[in-house]
C-alpha cells in the first residue's frame, strides 16, 4: 500500500513539474552552456523580493500549463534576484528599468528581446510568441490587418501588442484606445463560425477581451456553455470569473444600475449555479441598498460591511465615493464618516484605500 501511495505521489509531482515553467537552479554561466547544448535561448526573470507584480507572475502565470509547455520547449529559464548574489552584477549588465523585467538572450549573450510588467497568462504567452516571431513586428502586423487579414494568429498577436502599447500612454486616451482594441477583437469574434467559436484557438477572446456579461462573446459562452465539451471546465472558470468581476463592478458603481438588467444578471448567476451556496447574496444586497436614499444606504453599509468578503469591501467603499462625491459638504462628510467608522476592522492595505476615499470626500 505504501509503495502504491509513493508511486501516486511521484506521478502527481511529475504532472506538476510538466505543467509549470521550469526555472532552473543554475548560474548564469551554466544557463548559457545549457542553452548552447540544448539549442535554446536563455530566459531571465529579473525580480526583487519587494516586487508585487513579480510575485503575481510567479504565483499565477508561470505555473500554468500553457506557459510552462511553451517555455520549457524554447528556453533555459532562470530567475535573477536583482538585489542578491550574482543578480546584482547581472542587473548592472542588463539594466532593467522596472520589475519584473524579462530578458531573452542567445548562448552568445546577444539580447533577442525584453519586456516587463505583469500580464495574465494568455496575454503573456501571446506577447512572448509575438516577440519570438520576426514576421510579427508591429509594422508588419498593422500592414497585414489593414490589408484585410483576420486570421486567428494575427488578431491574437496584434491585439496583444496594442494592449501592451497602452502602458506607454501619457494622456487621457487610454480608455478610448482600449475600447477600440476590444471592439476589434469582438468584431473578429462575430465573424467566426460556431465551430470556430467553440475552438480552443479562440478562447483568448473569452479570457482576455470579454469584460461584461452583456458582451457578444459572453452571451455566446452563456448560451452554448454545454457545447464546449472537454473544455467546459475552462469555459466555466472563465464565466464564473466574469460574473464575479461584473458583480464587483455593480457593487462599486462601475456598472450603472438598471433594475431589469440587474435582475437578469442575478438570475443568470443562479442558473449557472455560481450562487448555490448564497455566497453572493450579501454583495447583491449591497447593490440594491445603493439605490435607496442616503440614510438607508449608509445604514446598510454600517450594519453589513464587516460581513463582506474583502474584495467587495473595497467595492462598497468605492460606491460611496462615486455616489456622494459631487454632493454638498454635509452629505460628503456623512458618507466619509461611514468609512471612518469601519477603519478599526481594516488591514493595512485596505486602510490605504480607505484614507484615499475619505480624502476624496472631505477635501
Amino acid at each position: 500500500m505504501k509503495k502504491i501511495l509513493s508511486i501516486v505521489v511521484l506521478l502527481m509531482l511529475s504532472i506538476t513539474v510538466i505543467a509549470q515553467t521550469n526555472f532552473r537552479t543554475i548560474t548564469y554561466k551554466q544557463a548559457l552552456e545549457a542553452a548552447k547544448t540544448e539549442n535554446k535561448l536563455v530566459f531571465m526573470d529579473f525580480f526583487t523580493d519587494w516586487c508585487g507584480p513579480c510575485k503575481l507572475m510567479t504565483r499565477e502565470v508561470f505555473p500554468t500549463k500553457t506557459v510552462g509547455d511553451y517555455f520549457n520547449e524554447k528556453f533555459v529559464s532562470i530567475k535573477v534576484n536583482a538585489e542578491k548574489g550574482e543578480g546584482i552584477a547581472l542587473a548592472k549588465k542588463y539594466a532593467p528599468k522596472a520589475y519584473p523585467t524579462f530578458v531573452v538572450i542567445d548562448a552568445q549573450e546577444n539580447e533577442v528581446f525584453r519586456t516587463s510588467g505583469y500580464s495574465p497568462a494568455d496575454e503573456f504567452i501571446e506577447l512572448i510568441k509575438r516577440l519570438m516571431d520576426p514576421s510579427l513586428t508591429p509594422e508588419k502586423m498593422q500592414q497585414m490587418y489593414e490589408s484585410g487579414d483576420r486570421s486567428t494568429t494575427l488578431i491574437k498577436a496584434y491585439a496583444a501588442y496594442l494592449m501592451e502599447s497602452l502602458n506607454t500612454l501619457r494622456d487621457n486616451s487610454y480608455t478610448a484606445k482600449r475600447n477600440e482594441i476590444i471592439n476589434m477583437v469582438q468584431n473578429y469574434f462575430e465573424g467566426l463560425t460556431d465551430n470556430q467559436k467553440l475552438s480552443e484557438d479562440n478562447f483568448f477572446v473569452y479570457r482576455t477581451y470579454t469584460s461584461r456579461t452583456t458582451d457578444p462573446a459572453a452571451r455566446y459562452m452563456f448560451a452554448h456553455r454545454g457545447e464546449f465539451r472537454e473544455n467546459i471546465a475552462d469555459i466555466d472558470s472563465t464565466l464564473q470569473a466574469l460574473y464575479n468581476s461584473n458583480l464587483y463592478f455593480y457593487v462599486s458603481g462601475s456598472i450603472s444600475y438598471d433594475a431589469t438588467k440587474f435582475q437578469t444578471f442575478v438570475a443568470e448567476l443562479k442558473q449557472l449555479g455560481y450562487n448555490n451556496d448564497g455566497k453572493y447574496n450579501l454583495a447583491i444586497q449591497f447593490v440594491e441598498a445603493a439605490t435607496k436614499d442616503i440614510d438607508s444606504h449608509l445604514s446598510f453599509f454600517d450594519n453589513h460591511f464587516s460581513s463582506l468578503d474583502d474584495e467587495y469591501k473595497y467595492a462598497a467603499m468605492l460606491c460611496i465615493v462615486r455616489r456622494y462625491l459631487k454632493e454638498d459638504k454635509t452629505i460628503r462628510r456623512k458618507a466619509s464618516q461611514s468609512i471612518r467608522n469601519k477603519m478599526s476592522t481594516m488591514d493595512a492595505n485596505m486602510l490605504y484605500n480607505a484614507f484615499d476615499y475619505i480624502y476624496q470626500l472631505e477635501r
